[in-house]
């Protein structure tokens, strides 16, 4: 057993409390001074004659914070980030009552800061008051925190630590949302109980370049987007990853998936540009990957493929999820001759896409063709016309757009004179079409769209 003593107290005649159970005696007695400069041994006889020894040791921590001020006002380094000072003994401060003051002790002065020995509830809760955050240059948490509090949209937990670059917390389950977002210096983050990660909760962590969470099994939405310079992901127990987790990770080139994962909410990859093998464990009864791409296990379902460029075509698709080429910016030609369901944005941000075939596609979903750029889009479609989402073009002007359809195609109507007729072309305009009316969309009027109907695709 180890206990603390004040800093600047000597361990040669300390005289500690030590309370028992009713019945119960100790010797040497409570209150009793002894010689910490070495181990002492107690020995504690229960009511019932039972005797047991505890050896205790002792050593001189900070357990105050005007201890710690005194300390660092003669101690030299913390001028910069790049030069922060370690505490020489362990602070073993109730973080409950004097966080804030801990803070203002730091005021100037960068430091890295371990709280391992420190009391603090379940949740670590940083606060809104910036003064001393800011100079913290790693942190490490108490067993006692569980979870680390969720931020929001406009101020993360760690808003105000501009200068942390570690992060450690052996004993964390769950991050909250917005946790980290917007920490661009964190390079480290070691989180081995956590086991979900919150919506954005290192969002634009643009410095964080390895990501390992062995006992992770959920990680939400967006948890890990713009990460730019993220190399390597670790999940091997993750169960869910919902859409976007991974979003703009330029940098990731491989991902592991464990046999572990069931759930998929989503392109989890968009814009990971250079993410070129997707593994997935062959004990996975949900998923596989093959060939830069997240399939269904039936390699039916496309859920991702991140990295597609030029000229793709895939015969065995029947259905291509949310967004499963979002942000494919150097994809020319998509053929997709089999797949009945276009999910929505599935083609979001392919600014250099010119030419889709869909000839059995029944549905496409809202956003599909978002973004595409300002070239000239030819879409071939099959003999019925799809059921479109709204906003096909959102964020697209001057694009001339042709829908080569079969001659004696059903369901299409006359090619639209202009952008206020109900049909369906004013429908694939952006006005959506439930196969009768519009959807409620906004019809987008800058799109010169084209109705062909003397090919056969």
């Amino acid at each position: 057993m180890s206990v603390f003593f004040p800093y600047g107290t000597s361990a040669a005649s300390l005289a500690p409390t030590i309370s028992v159970s009713p019945g119960a005696n100790v010797s040497p007695a409570s209150g009793t001074a002894q010689d910490f400069t070495g181990p002492v041994t107690y020995t504690v006889t229960a009511e019932d004659g039972t005797t047991a020894q505890w050896t205790v040791t002792a050593g001189e921590a900070f357990t105050s914070v005007s201890a710690v001020t005194s300390w660092l006002s003669s101690a030299s380094g913390g001028a910069t980030a790049n030069d922060p000072i370690s505490v020489p003994l362990p602070l073993a401060i109730d973080l409950s009552t004097g966080w804030a003051d801990l803070l203002s002790a730091m005021q100037d002065t960068y430091v890295a800061l371990d709280l391992t020995d420190c009391a603090m509830g379940p949740e670590f809760d940083p606060g809104t008051a910036n003064t001393g955050e800011p100079y913290i240059v790693s942190l490490t948490l108490p067993a006692e925190a569980k979870s680390v509090k969720a931020g929001d949209y406009s101020s993360s937990t760690f808003k105000n630590f501009s200068a942390l670059t570690e992060f450690n917390a052996a004993a964390v389950e769950t991050v909250g949302q917005y946790a980290f977002r917007g920490c661009t210096v964190l390079e480290t983050v070691n989180l081995p109980a956590v086991q979900t990660i919150g919506n954005q909760a290192f969002w634009n962590c643009t410095a964080l370049t390895t990501v390992s969470l062995p006992a992770a099994t959920t990680i939400q939405g967006s948890a890990f987007e713009d990460c730019i310079a993220l190399t390597t992901v670790s999940l091997p127990a993750v169960t869910t990853i919902q859409a976007y987790a991974f979003e703009g990770c330029i940098a990731l080139t491989t991902v592991n998936l464990p046999a572990s994962l069931t759930t998929i909410g989503g392109n989890p990859f968009p814009g990971c540009t250079k993410l070129t093998a997707i593994n997935v464990d062959s004990g996975n009864s949900a998923f596989q990957g093959k060939d830069g791409m997240l399939l269904n296990k039936a390699g039916t379902i496309l859920i991702a493929y991140p990295a597609a460029k030029g000229v793709v075509n895939l015969s065995g698709i029947t259905a291509v999820g949310n967004s499963a080429f979002d942000s494919c910016t150097a994809l020319t030609t998509v053929s997709l001759p089999a797949a009945t369901s276009i999910g929505g944005s599935a083609f979001d941000t392919c600014t250099t896409l010119t030419t889709v075939s869909l000839p059995a596609a029944a549905s496409i979903g809202s956003n599909a063709f978002a973004y595409t750029g300002g070239q000239a889009l030819a879409v071939t479609l099959g003999p019925a016309a799809p059921t479109l989402g709204q906003n096909m073009f959102n964020g697209v002007s001057a694009k001339t757009v042709t829908v080569t359809v079969p001659s004696g195609a059903t369901g299409y109507g006359s090619t639209p004179g202009n952008t206020a007729d109900v049909n369906w072309g004013n429908g694939f305009r952006g006005g959506g079409w439930t196969g009768s009316a519009f959807d409620g969309g906004t019809v987008n009027g800058s799109i010169d769209l084209t109705i062909t109907y003397n090919n056969t695709p």
